[in-house]
Parts: structure tokens; C-alpha cells; sequence
């Protein structure tokens, strides 16, 4: 029973009946981030709670994870106690819990008094699991769970034609559900009939908008995401009083199937022919909202999005009033956009029914193998000569399955495959088109090919890397990494009574650079020892770590390896071990952080388990498919839990350790997943695309050709006047910037609406001494970074309203030429890196707009510091919170704009 007083001292401990050969032996996965992800969210909320996370070992192997636990300890200062409690007791006196604990660092008996206690518990089977088993024929792991046939077979039961997902077959995250779950779709899918169904639109009488606007505003609490920080009543009252607001309410989780449930109700109630919800970003929720909406009757594009967590309350979480004035700028711009909104009908276009897969290690064999299986022509591209990967494990760690013999078949079935088509030693060279229709340019030695696809997998392998200069690797001849060594082992090139020294994370998990973990390297390791000592019985095998991250299922083995005299010795990252040559042998000096004791181990051989790395390729292949990477060089996905295996753009997807270093089993699920992803458009054979096209009034064209000039797609000719294709037309919005007598509109992002969205965020003013500055980021990069710095909680001042644009290029000098005119202190336009833009050249064109736009700020005796071009990617939310934070500094500097006081503003 609460108490109703807020904690002062809370402490996680991790766990509870897990890892435990008396409760549960298996380690549940998950624990580690979640304490991690509340213990953040406690100071976020209230950062004088004092926060501590009893824990065994770190397991953060994810994507992103170990970043994470890096920020919780370095910057909300979250105390990570390597330790397992003994007893958590009740302090009568100040009725306090009191945890009595062992630090491993120090040695010494501790007692710590807190608040409150979280405990991480071991997650088990469902219960009811075994009866299912039972009814179903297919076997349970000796932990309860359903089993799977194993890493070649990660979804596949012992009965042929049932497929396991998610936590049922054991402990997992919500990405690797929801990659798992697309595997099993992949594997279900090959077992059924290819029938094309007729696509089937909505069925509600469309609602009649041709009268005055009536708009429906919604705010999401989201949880606490948003309410904690933004004053969700104040909001919603605020927009009560707005022009053609004639609802406004409240939602708890805007997403949810009641939420979706009650705007229908209102838009009918209210006879609403706008909506708008504030909450969360459009790139990943404006489809589920206009499908609502659609529902209803309106249409889809009668609907506009606030995002007031990703830009608000996440980067702003200790400025709540600042974030709930910003919140309220941001709906005012939406309301405006809202009441210039008109119906947009959107439009089919045929797919060619044709997949590439880019990379032929195991993650491409499998994903063109499921693809062409179900009769679809697939197009597999390696650069290298020969198929099978550049990271060649013949076995699965700790699983003893040897993978060889089911390589050398994959390959052998691709190759004789009738459905697909080998390129080698090939590379991409370009990309056009979009979902359905890409027309792709290979080079083969000097030869193009030139191929239309519906959908494109990259499925390129990572690589190891080679530390030199490492400890002592290229130095010494004794120094190897653990796949070199495991070569070794393999051919039986080790003598017995050696001794053996392995070094975990050595590249990994530092302070800059490869800041993440590499996943499979502990297992690996461990896998080595245990066969060393197998063959080797009188060799000794020293493993230094900083924490064991092994799966759920190799925790036995972890055991089994320190029951067998493989001794661990654990080092901290401010002091790793140092490797020497004395005398004809080498020494590694580490600090055992247990004990306490300064060690020399002799050794013959020093063992270095090394991350992998992305490819040097992935940048230039990353610029040519128009996708983002993260900060550490691996691809960027959609949305890590909702879309793990697609990219923002569609129709193309990505899996295997060019998404982030992981094991066979997760290899095998992710490209059986990403084939189930992009097999979706090719059955269905058709493919609705957005109406945010071009569209030229023949009534002022005056037929100068600029935008035929521009338009890097052909979209558009001119004979008499200018007419669009609309279905090569990408929406980029290039075209009407460039049009001198402003005959295009671009559909859903006209001139009107964007005015609309400057004069309203410009209506009212911060504190004097506060600058207020506008930004035009672009959906596929600076506007995901945005997204991805709030997901990082990255801070930054609430003094920038953001404006989303397709493209750079769309971006008008009168916009910019308005907001100033309007008295913003400064305009930031954010766009993709020259290479990079979605677009082909628009960023470019931006660029050069700015430019000249600065010369004239400077003649009219402006600052021209005052408008800033940044190029950042959609993993760059980090230089997105750091590029806000200069500008806003850099304008602090100079000034209120001079021309704010000719302007009548509300304070």
C-alpha cells in the first residue's frame, strides 16, 4: 500500500530468481534494460531521487543498450552496484528499507536505506504453456518454454508447419519479438497458397468538407511521457479558443484502440471535418491516425500531427512550463496548417515483382532462398567473388552445431535456385524510383545492368575487427582475435599445458568510437575455453571481462566453463589489463576487481575478443539507397521495437549484422523477417502512393521549363505549360520553390499552409532575453534526428519550433524572408548530408538558396549568423541537440532580431 510520499531512494535489483540454479538457472534477458529505462524515467521525473541498480552483470548486447546504461550512470548519475543483495530488512525505526550488500569493487559489507525496492524477477512461461504444448504435439525446453528446432531453425517445432514467436519460446525484447514474428510470418507464408486479393478502400460515405473548417484537437498524455512534462488540461483549454476549434479533449495513450474509438465518435458528434492529434512523431503514428479518420468518413489527409514528445516533452523533461508554451506554439501552427488542408485521393501503382538482395553471406542466402521460394524473381548482388559471407563461423557458440555443411547447401540451392539470379563481385551504382518500382544500376566490372525491383534487402555482412596496436596484436606473434583462435581450435593447432589469457570487450564498449557492445563475443569466448579444455585438459584458461553477456539459453554454459576451471577475473574499464613480452613469453598484467589482487599471468597465447565493425562499404552504400546509419556506422532501421527490419523509406529493408552485431539464431530470424517484410507489396502485387505530388495551374504557368529543368525524376514536361506525372512525381516540393509566376502547389505542404504555420508560431514571445527561432527540418533526416534525440532524451532549449518539410529543397527564401520579417530571431534548416538527400539534390539546391539569402540579410543590415544550414542524419540525434544548443546560444549573443519591434506580438 502506497504511502503517497515521494521517494527520496530507490534501488533496483536485478536477479530476483534468475540466473539462481535453485529458482531459475537462465538468465531472463530483459531485466537489465528495463531497470535501466525506469531508473531514467525516476530522474527524468525527479532527479533528486537517489537511484541505484544492484546488479550481477550488465547485460546490454542490444542495439543502442550499452549507449543507454553508459548515459544512466554518466549523466542521470544512476549508481550501478556490481553485487547481489543478501537481505532487504525494515528499519523500524525510520521505516526504511535497508539492503545489506557486498561490493565486489570493494570488499566490503554495506548497508544502503532506501524508500523503495524494485525487484527484477526471472520472466517464466506462461502458465498454461505446457497444455498448449501438449494439444499443439510440439515439444517444451527443459525451462518450460516452447522449443524451437534450434539456431539453423529459430521458429521451426518439431511439427512441421507450426512456427513459434516471442515470448513463448523464451525471454527476448520487443525488437526481437517483432523480427521473430516476421520470421514466422516468412515460414508460414511458404506453406500457403499465393492468392492476390482485391485491394479494398474504405466503405464510409465520405464526409463533406466543403464548408468551414471544424476541427478536432486531441492531447495524448502518453502515459507520463508527455504528462509528466507538458500541462496536458492547459493544453487543451488553449485550444478550445483557436479559430474553427470546436472540440478539444484529452487522451490518455492517443494510439490506443479506445482513443481511436472516441475520435471517431467526435468527429461524428461534433461533425468534425479536421483533426488533429497531438502526441507522439508522424513517422511512425500519422498512418495509424489517418486510418482512423478514414474510418470515420474524413479524409486521410484532412489530418495533421503535433509532435509534442519526441520534440517537447523528452528534450525539455525538466522545463515543464517552457515545454507546455512550446506545446501550445505547436498546436496554434497546426491549427493553422489545418484550416488550409484539403482531401487528397491517393493512387495505385503496379509492383514489379522483383526483389534484390544486397550481400551473400548467410543473412542474403536466406532471405533470397525465402523470397524466391515463393515464386518471385530475386536478384542476389555480392561484391565479393564467391558467395558465404566475409565473417565465416563454421559453428554456432556454445551450441556445438556446426553451420559448415548448411552454408556450403544454401549456397548450392541459391545457385541452382530458378528464381534468382547471381551477380558477383558486383556493386551498386544507383537507385531511382520508389516501393514497387526501383530502377537499380549494377556494375560488373566495368559493364552496368540496369534492373527493376519491387523491393531491395541489404543483407551485407559486418566485419571483425582487427585491433592493431591492441594489445599487442601485430605485435606479437602470440596475440590473435578469438575468430582467428577459434581457427585454431578448430584445426587442432594447440598444445596441451599451454596457458591461455582471453581479453573481453578489446575494442568494444569504450568511451568514444565503438561505444556498443558486440553481442556474441563473451559466448564465443566461452565456447573457445570449454573446447580447449576439452582437448587440452592440462592448459589453463584465464578469461578477463568486464561483464558476461551471454544469451538466455548459454547462461549454462557460463556456469559449466567456471565449473571446469576456466577461472574469470574481472578488470574495470578505467584499468584493463596490459600485455608484455618477458623474456620468450608474454605477460598480461590485470586487477582483479574481486579480490583485489594485482595479477602477472604468463601466457602463450593472448586471446582478444574483438566487436564487429560495420563494412567499409556501408557509406557509400548507405548514400547510394538514400538510408541513414547510426552514430556507430551500422544501418539505421524505421523504429527499433515497431519496424526493426524495415528503413524509413519504403520498400527497402535491412537485416543481419549490418544492423547491429548479433548471433547466428538472431541472423537467421532477422532475414527470414525482412524476406516476410518484402514479400508484403510483391503478393499483394499493388501499391497505394501518397498524394503529396506536384500540381501545376495551367492558368499561370507561364511554360519557362524551370521545373523540368529541376525535377531529378522527370516528372515533369512542358510543351504549351508544365503537366505532372504523379506517378513519378516524389514530392520533394522543388519544383514550386523554382516556379517564378507560383503556378505548382505542393499538395499537403502548399505555400498557404506553411505561411500559415510561420505566422502562427510567431505569434507570441519568450521571456525578454530569450530567443525564439524557427526550423525547417526535413521528414527523412533532420526531422528523425530530432525524433531520435528526444527517443535519446538528449536536452536542449525550448527555443526552436519546428516545421516539417519532405525536403530541404522545398524550403521557399520567402518563408525564410517572412519568419524574419515576423521577428524570429533566427531560422535553422535541417537537411540530409550532400550524398545523402532523399531527394537526389534538393538538399543542394537549399544550400544554395541560403546562400544567397544571406548576402542580401547582410545588405539589409541583418546578421546573416542569424540563418543556419546543418546537414544531419536521421541517427544524429545527439548533433541535433548539440546543433539547437549553439544556435540558440549563438543568438543569445546577438540579440532580440530588430525587427520584432515593428512587429505587434502577444508577450
Amino acid at each position: 500500500m502506497s504511502d503517497k510520499v515521494e521517494p527520496k531512494g530507490i534501488a533496483f535489483i536485478q536477479c530476483v530468481g534468475s540466473r539462481n540454479i535453485d529458482v531459475k538457472p537462465y538468465c531472463s534477458q530483459v531485466c537489465c534494460m528495463y531497470a535501466t529505462k525506469e531508473a531514467i524515467v525516476t530522474k527524468e521525473h525527479s532527479p533528486e531521487i537517489d537511484t541505484t541498480i544492484f546488479h550481477n552483470d550488465v547485460r546490454a548486447p542490444g542495439k543502442g543498450h550499452q549507449e543507454l546504461t553508459t548515459r544512466a550512470a554518466e549523466e542521470f548519475k544512476i549508481r550501478y552496484v556490481k553485487c547481489l543483495p543478501t537481505r532487504v530488512s525494515l528499519n523500524p525505526a525510520n521505516k526504511k528499507l535497508a539492503i545489506s550488500y557486498a561490493e565486489t569493487a570493494e570488499g566490503k559489507t554495506k548497508t544502503l536505506e532506501v524508500d523503495m525496492v524494485v525487484l527484477c524477477p526471472a520472466v517464466i512461461p506462461k502458465s498454461g504453456t505446457a497444455d498448449l504444448a501438449k494439444t499443439l504435439g510440439i515439444d517444451i525446453s527443459e525451462y518450460g518454454f516452447l522449443k524451437s528446432l534450434g539456431a539453423p531453425a529459430p521458429v521451426d517445432t518439431n511439427v512441421p508447419g507450426i512456427y513459434l514467436c516471442g515470448g513463448c519460446e523464451g525471454p527476448k525484447d520487443i525488437s526481437s519479438s517483432v523480427a521473430q514474428a516476421s520470421a514466422a510470418a516468412a515460414r508460414a507464408a511458404l506453406r500457403t497458397t499465393l492468392v492476390k486479393a482485391e485491394f479494398k478502400g474504405v466503405t464510409v460515405k465520405e464526409r463533406v468538407v466543403d464548408k468551414e473548417p471544424r476541427i478536432g484537437v486531441f492531447v495524448c498524455h502518453c502515459g507520463i511521457n508527455i504528462g509528466a512534462v507538458v500541462d496536458v488540461p492547459k493544453i487543451v483549454e488553449f485550444a478550445k479558443d483557436l479559430n474553427g476549434v470546436v472540440d478539444a479533449e484529452e487522451l490518455l495513450f492517443a494510439c490506443s484502440k479506445d482513443a481511436a474509438a472516441k475520435i471517431k465518435e467526435a468527429i461524428e458528434k461534433h461533425d468534425l471535418n479536421r483533426v488533429i492529434v497531438a502526441s507522439c512523431t508522424p513517422r511512425t503514428h500519422e498512418p495509424l491516425f489517418r486510418a482512423t479518420c478514414e474510418e470515420a468518413g474524413l479524409n486521410p489527409y484532412l489530418f495533421e500531427m503535433v509532435n509534442i514528445r519526441e520534440h517537447d516533452s523528452w528534450v525539455h523533461s525538466h522545463q515543464p512550463e517552457e515545454a507546455t508554451q512550446k506545446a501550445m506554439d505547436l498546436v496554434r501552427m497546426a491549427v493553422a496548417k489545418a484550416r488550409l488542408l484539403h482531401p487528397l485521393e491517393r493512387f495505385e501503382t503496379d509492383v514489379s515483382e522483383t526483389a534484390m538482395v544486397l550481400g551473400g553471406g548467410v543473412a542474403g542466402l536466406i532471405t533470397a532462398k525465402t523470397v524466391a521460394d515463393k515464386g518471385f524473381k530475386t536478384y542476389l548482388v555480392e561484391s565479393r567473388g564467391k558467395l558465404g559471407g566475409n565473417v565465416n563461423r563454421s559453428f554456432v557458440p556454445l551450441e556445438n552445431i556446426d553451420v559448415s555443411d548448411m552454408l556450403d547447401s544454401l549456397i548450392k540451392q541459391v545457385e541452382n535456385h530458378k528464381n534468382i539470379e547471381v551477380f558477383l563481385s558486383t556493386k551498386l551504382k544507383e537507385v531511382k524510383g520508389s516501393i514497387g518500382n526501383f530502377d537499380v544500376t549494377l556494375f560488373q566490372g566495368e559493364q552496368p545492368k540496369i534492373v527493376k525491383v519491387g523491393t531491395i534487402i541489404v543483407a551485407t555482412d559486418a566485419e571483425e575487427l582487427k585491433p592493431e596496436g591492441l594489445y599487442g596484436y601485430a605485435q606479437y606473434d602470440s596475440v590473435f582475435t578469438v575468430q582467428e583462435f577459434r581457427r585454431m581450435v578448430g584445426e587442432k593447432k594447440l598444445v596441451d599445458g599451454e596457458n591461455v589469457v582471453m581479453i573481453l570487450c578489446a575494442g568494444a564498449r569504450e568511451k568514444e568510437g565503438r561505444t556498443y557492445c558486440s553481442a556474441v563475443c563473451c559466448s564465443e569466448a566461452i565456447d573457445s575455453a570449454l573446447k580447449v579444455k576439452e582437448a587440452h585438459p592440462n592448459s589453463e584458461v584465464y578469461i578477463l571481462y568486464r561483464d558476461i553477456v551471454v544469451s538466455w539459453k548459454d547462461e549454462v554454459y557460463y556456469r559449466e566453463a567456471r565449473e571446469k576451471g576456466i577461472t574469470f577475473i574481472r578488470y574495470e574499464k578505467k584499468n584493463p589489463p596490459e600485455v608484455s613480452m618477458v623474456g620468450n613469453h608474454l605477460a598480461v598484467n590485470v586487477k582483479d576487481i574481486i579480490t583485489g589482487a594485482e595479477l602477472t599471468i604468463p601466457a602463450n597465447k593472448v586471446v582478444l575478443a574483438t566487436p564487429l565493425v560495420p563494412a567499409r562499404d556501408y557509406e557509400e552504400l548507405s548514400s547510394t539507397l538514400k538510408v541513414s546509419l547510426t552514430t556507430q556506422g551500422f544501418f539505421l532501421e524505421a523504429h527499433p521495437k515497431l519496424r526493426p527490419l524495415d528503413f524509413a523509406t519504403d520498400g527497402i529493408h535491412l537485416c543481419g549484422t549490418c544492423h547491429s552485431p548479433q548471433g547466428f539464431s538472431e541472423t537467421v530470424c532477422q532475414a527470414l523477417g525482412a524476406a516476410s517484410r518484402a514479400l508484403i507489396p510483391l503478393m499483394k502485387g499493388k501499391v497505394v502512393n501518397e498524394p503529396i505530388t506536384a500540381d501545376v495551374d495551367s492558368a499561370k504557368c507561364i511554360a519557362c521549363a524551370n521545373c523540368e529543368a529541376v525535377c531529378e525524376y522527370g516528372a515533369i514536361k512542358v510543351d504549351k505549360v508544365a503537366e505532372v506525372n504523379p506517378f513519378l512525381c516524389k514530392g520533394c516540393g522543388v519544383c514550386a520553390v523554382e516556379c517564378p509566376a507560383s503556378a505548382i502547389t505542393m499538395h499537403h505542404f502548399t505555400d498557404d499552409q506553411l505561411s500559415a504555420m510561420i505566422k502562427a508560431a510567431l505569434e507570441t514571445w519568450p521571456p525578454e532575453g530569450k530567443p525564439k527561432a524557427l526550423a525547417f527540418f526535413c521528414n527523412w533526416c533532420a526531422y528523425a534526428g530530432a525524433d531520435m534525440a528526444g527517443v535519446s532524451r538528449f536536452q536542449y532549449p525550448p527555443s526552436v519550433r519546428i516545421i516539417r518539410v519532405m525536403c530541404t529543397g522545398r524550403i521557399d527564401q520567402r518563408h525564410i524572408l517572412q519568419a524574419f520579417l515576423l521577428g524570429a530571431d533566427g531560422v535553422l534548416i535541417g537537411g540530409c548530408h550532400p550524398g545523402d538527400c532523399h531527394y537526389i539534390s534538393g538538399n543542394l539546391k537549399a544550400e544554395k538558396r541560403v546562400e544567397q539569402l544571406k548576402g542580401w540579410l547582410k545588405e539589409a543590415g541583418m546578421e546573416p549568423e542569424r540563418l543556419r544550414l546543418e546537414w544531419a542524419s536521421a541517427g544524429e540525434g545527439k548533433k541535433i541537440a548539440e546543433i539547437i544548443q549553439d544556435f540558440t546560444s549563438q543568438l543569445e549573443k546577438l540579440g532580440p532580431n530588430p525587427l520584432r519591434k515593428q512587429v505587434k506580438v502577444k508577450p
